[in-house]
């Protein structure tokens, strides 16, 4: 990771052993100089030159501090840090038109004082976050259209390297067609002005916070198109609106009753609590809380639904992209049909929840390393390097790691490479590893299981160092590719139920057996996810001739259940029904539920293999409000009439939420269900509705 690349300097190195100093001299004057005429800064930071007469003679790093650079100007190796600066304006991480409150000189300058240069002057990718929080580091890839495209459109602020990786330029737009650049050297506009372009180099870059209406409401609209700053017609405040919609003229604060978040920042680190506080305005009874998230395919998705709710609610969030809204439901107010309450919106407030910092390095010539959150992944290619004891380049990490995934790619495991990772449970190595090093796992005593990417013959050939080693071979491995088994009689099929259910409350889920040709002896081991407890198992009514054995702990995930007899029992119908607690802090989201078994585990009457087929089921957790049947965000007659229509066998239940029409929270929809609903909107009864 170099401010320029190192490639250069090779040459330089071989240029001189075969041309005179004198030469050398005159070539690194033409060659390396971008621009040959001493531009003047401007206020434009698209216009921005490593040669801009402001700083083009700067020493980027003194002799006595860096004795290792050969090239010290910032109009000889600036073209990376003018890349940087750029893309820091362009974003607005840094929000100045000023000049000289900020340039390529002064991001320099923020740079050495953050430490984010080696002592041979290169400089560290994911060193700009150490001066600029809010530009961190995310990787690289190899140059394409297509994944250029890709990255910009993602939200990351890009930087290629182009001749060889010996000169940098930032990306200011880019789509399938090109991209368009901003050029700290020959001011080129396009990439195909270079002889080659090489490695994208990209970042997450969070805005910095802008307010508006007198600094009481805050939106981040620079990160967000969509949102616009205007100029209040009535108080002549700036404030933000959409862009999209009819625009009002005047802010907030000249436009009451509308409601607002209050003091949001623009990110916040997983983890760390966010908390929601808003404005009062007049004609309103109560706000109810929308949370949204940005899912995979880039659209909102609802992951918190608050009715009611009071100002200053606190939520801890896992990483992602967010938006806030408050929705005011004003019962004085009605609309011309009295269909439904007059409805205010508040806008939308945006914020990002960040990861905490992930720490990498190197560890083989084409391998690098990362952890986070207990897991250490190795990726690239080719051989690790050989440690000795207390070498390894996660050795301040050795005791938080709980978890070690090898890619695909990696051909060896070095020496001592996990030695004294005592809290390690599992490893995935891939089919391309031949070989692991002598005390690679000496004293991971807590290894049980390794997920190899090959067969049990393959996984036979790999030379495993001699000493040292003895928690890898006493693990459980586990073949993704296992040897081809010759076919065994199917015997039915068990299914797991799937289910929805409210995060901090309780679900049963069923497992129900099928097409059973005689069963005499079973195990099944099912696992869960985390957030998840096992509260209750209650054995059903299939297999009922036959001993159940459940498990001696409920808390072990995963649990094993036991079947065995005498005859075989050909039964079907219910097997298992369990109670799972969903944690009030598990995201909104479909959760596995596994079940898995081993050869030797399911028998018929005579002793031999049986295969059964397994259905995973998995368990929807999801917000809604017990009596919003239609799930519009209030209960009132509409409710009532769709349950109505409902068992007269006239409504289509796919319409509404059937988890909300079970209205006391029993476990089924029944005239109960309606009864109450009805109690509770005419008002004087005593009701609690979910229970």
């Amino acid at each position: 990771m170099t401010r320029r690349n190192k490639n250069i300097t090779g040459k330089e190195d071989t240029m001189k052993k075969k041309i005179c100093s004198l030469l050398l001299a005159l070539l690194m004057l033409v060659t390396m100089l971008p621009v040959t005429t001493m531009a003047t800064a401007s206020n434009d930071y698209t216009q921005w030159r490593q040669s801009d007469s402001e700083w083009n003679q700067e020493e980027a790093w003194p002799a006595s501090q860096y004795p290792n650079a050969s090239m010290r100007w910032m109009r000889q190796a600036g073209c990376l840090v003018t890349s940087v600066a750029m893309l820091l304006r362009h974003y607005n991480v840094v929000v100045t038109s000023d000049v000289n409150a900020f340039n390529p000189w002064i991001c320099n300058n923020a740079l050495k004082a953050a430490g984010a240069f080696t002592s041979g002057a290169d400089m560290y990718w994911d060193g700009v976050r150490k001066a600029y929080p809010g530009f961190v580091y995310k990787g690289s890839a190899t140059y394409s259209k297509a994944t250029l495209a890709s990255l910009y459109s993602q939200g990351y602020a890009c930087i290629v390297g182009v001749n060889g990786n010996g000169h940098y330029v930032a990306v200011k737009y880019a789509d399938s067609s090109g991209a368009t650049i901003m050029d700290p050297g020959w001011g080129y506009t396009s990439l195909s002005s270079f002889s080659s372009v090489n490695t994208i180099y990209y970042y997450s870059a969070t805005p910095t916070a802008h307010t508006c209406d007198k600094g009481s409401y805050v939106y981040y609209w620079d990160a967000h198109p969509h949102y616009k700053c205007y100029q209040c017609s009535i108080c002549g405040k700036i404030w933000a609106d959409k862009t999209e919609t009819t625009l009002l003229s005047s802010c907030d604060e000249c436009r009451p009753g509308k409601p607002a978040l209050l003091n949001m920042q623009s990110t916040y680190e997983a983890g760390t609590p966010v908390t929601f506080a808003w404005n009062s305005t007049a004609n309103t009874t109560h706000y109810n809380f929308w949370l949204y998230r940005l899912n995979s395919d880039s659209e909102w998705s609802l992951v918190d639904r608050i009715d009611r709710a009071q100002s200053g609610l606190s939520k801890t969030l896992e990483e992602g992209n967010y938006k806030a809204q408050l929705l005011s439901y004003n019962s004085a107010l009605w609309e011309s049909d009295n269909s439904d309450w007059v409805h205010t919106y508040g806008d939308d407030c945006f914020f990002t929840v960040i990861k905490s910092e992930i720490a990498s390095g190197t560890c083989g010539e084409n391998l690098t390393w990362a952890f986070e959150n207990g897991v250490l992944t190795i990726d690239g290619e080719g051989s690790m390097m050989d440690y000795d004891a207390d070498d390894a380049p996660w050795k301040d990490y050795r005791g938080d790691i709980t978890s070690v995934v090898i890619k695909s790619g990696a051909t060896t495991i070095g020496n001592s490479a996990f030695k004294g990772c005592n809290n390690i449970i599992n490893v995935t190595v891939p089919e391309t590893v031949t070989s692991i090093g002598t005390n690679a796992f000496t004293n991971c005593t807590s290894l049980t299981d390794v997920y190899y990417g090959g067969t049990e013959a393959q996984w036979g050939s790999v030379d495993i160092g001699s000493s040292g080693n003895d928690p890898l071979r006493s693990a459980t491995i586990h073949f993704t590719e296992p040897e081809p088994q010759p076919p065994v009689e199917s015997s039915g099929t068990i299914a797991i139920q799937s289910v929805r259910v409210q995060p901090g409350k309780a679900v049963t889920v069923r497992l129900d057996l099928s097409a059973n040709k005689g069963i005499s002896n079973m195990r099944l081991q099912l696992s869960y996810p985390d957030g998840f407890t096992l509260e209750n198992i209650q054995k059903g009514d299939a297999l009922s001739t036959l001993f159940f054995t459940p498990p001696g702990k409920l808390t072990a995930n995963p649990v094993n259940f036991v079947w065995d007899g005498t005859d075989a029992d050909t039964s079907e119908g219910c097997i298992l029904e369990l109670t799972f607690r969903v944690a009030d802090t598990v995201s909104p989201g479909d959760y596995k539920i596994h079940m898995s078994y081993q050869k030797g585990d399911v028998l018929d009457n005579d002793l031999e293999d049986i295969d059964l087929t397994l259905q995973d089921g998995a368990v929807t957790v999801a917000q809604f409000t017990y009596g919003d049947v239609n799930d519009d965000g209030v209960i009132n007659m509409k409710d009532l009439g769709a349950l109505r229509k409902y068992f007269a066998g006239g409504y289509d239940a796919d319409k509404f939420v059937m988890e909300a029409a079970d209205v006391n929270g029993d476990g089924v929809v029944n005239m109960k269900d309606l009864g109450i609903l009805r109690r509770y909107l005419a008002g004087g009864y005593d009701i609690n509705l979910g229970k």
